[in-house]
């Protein structure tokens, strides 16, 4: 529980270095859980460990408080599941992605990623393996460039997605 590593989810409160905590704490196949709340992201989110689980509430928000990306997935085997992704472009210019996958084996289930000021999901292979990463019943909107972006990643699973007023 990010709450247990002192994350607040309140919004206004900067949970970075909590969530960091909890996932270099979540051992492979760990679960690192978000209760209900708005859990403000002042710089990226690393999962570099394979077998990591993020998991939330109804209602669990990840909200961008800096200009930069909000997470970034180079393990393999990872999981992000009823998380949502707010970019809050209101407040930042620079584009960058929401979320970047780039490594092999991942999914991404029932999340929202939206208002982000470039792609909503990214999809990254151009200098790590992305392969096998399945992103299933997501919704992926109002971001400035592509709702969900593939760039030499193979043989992923797209299903049952909602992608709509993206710019591009």
């Amino acid at each position: 529980n990010v709450k247990d590593y002192g994350a607040k989810g309140d919004g206004t409160s900067n949970d970075t270095n909590a969530i960091n905590l909890a996932i270099a704490a979540a051992l492979a196949g760990r679960i690192v859980y978000f209760p209900t709340g708005t859990y403000l992201i002042t710089s990226e989110i690393d999962i570099t460990a394979n077998y990591i689980t993020l998991m939330g509430d109804l209602g669990a928000t990840l909200k961008r408080g800096a200009n930069d990306e909000m997470l970034r997935v180079t393990g393999d085997r990872c999981s992000i599941l009823n998380l949502r992704f707010d970019g809050n472009k209101a407040n930042f210019a620079t584009a960058n992605s929401v979320v970047i996958i780039s490594s092999d084996y991942n999914l991404i289930d029932n999340c929202e990623i939206f208002n982000g000021t470039g792609h909503g999901l990214h999809l990254d292979g151009t200098s790590l393996s992305c392969d096998f990463n399945r992103i299933h019943n997501c919704i992926l909107h109002e971001n400035d460039l592509d709702g969900l972006d593939i760039n030499t990643a193979d043989d992923c699973f797209i299903t049952s997605n909602y992608i709509y007023s993206n710019s591009i």
